[in-house]
């Protein structure tokens, strides 16, 4: 099977959501919001923000983060 090459729009819309509510919305309601299912939502957060499962949803999520720091100046 191998790791996909390309993160789906869902998986996107989750990391999007996870560093511009970071503080204010926990992962279960970014993966509800970015449109998981309510009743996997937990563990499809965790699973996304696993290196293991998801190493490509945890490197947007960095460069994202990393953006973030570069055009507000905030440090994590």
């Amino acid at each position: 099977m191998g790791l996909p090459k390309r993160l789906t729009e869902q998986q996107i819309k989750f990391a999007q959501e996870l560093v511009s509510n970071e503080g204010r919305k926990t992962k279960t309601e970014c993966a509800i919001d970015a449109g998981y299912s309510k009743d996997r939502a937990r563990v499809t957060a965790s699973e996304l923000t696993n290196p293991r499962k998801y190493p490509l949803v945890v490197k947007f999520i960095g460069e994202i983060r990393e953006e973030y720091q570069k055009k507000y100046e905030i440090n994590y």
